[in-house]
């Protein structure tokens, strides 16, 4: 399997740590998912988030279209991310993400959860 791995840091108030840790840990964790599955990185995608928009329809980042568009053209077969909850910001932008895994039928896999998520059309 073809894995394309996000890694995506959210902004957090000075003093705060991200909830999503560092952007560092995260392609670690993915990279050694990857290594137990046999899967090859195709690339690794990274993002430090300077907003996340809450309204619906706004333009995902430009790191997360150029993750799309390698599943899309047919060049991964999987995204893999330290959690879920970096493949997407707002509950429309998990629709979307639902949207491309039953359109395409990449899988999603994240490091920091049990097994991999599959959706069938």
């Amino acid at each position: 399997m073809r894995a394309i791995i996000y890694a995506r840091l959210s902004p957090t108030p000075r003093g705060e740590e991200s909830k999503g840790g560092n952007l560092t840990q995260q392609v670690k964790l993915s990279q050694a998912l990857c290594d137990r599955k046999g899967w090859s990185v195709v690339a690794t995608i990274v993002e430090k988030d300077t907003s996340a928009s809450t309204k619906r329809g706004t333009k995902r980042s430009a790191e997360w279209e150029r993750v799309k568009a390698l599943v899309e053209d047919g060049k991964a077969d999987a995204i893999v991310s330290r959690h879920y909850d970096r493949m997407y910001r707002t509950p429309w932008d998990l629709e979307d993400l639902v949207d491309l895994a039953e359109a395409t039928g990449v899988t999603l896999a994240a490091a920091q959860a049990q097994g991999v998520l599959e959706v069938s059309p």
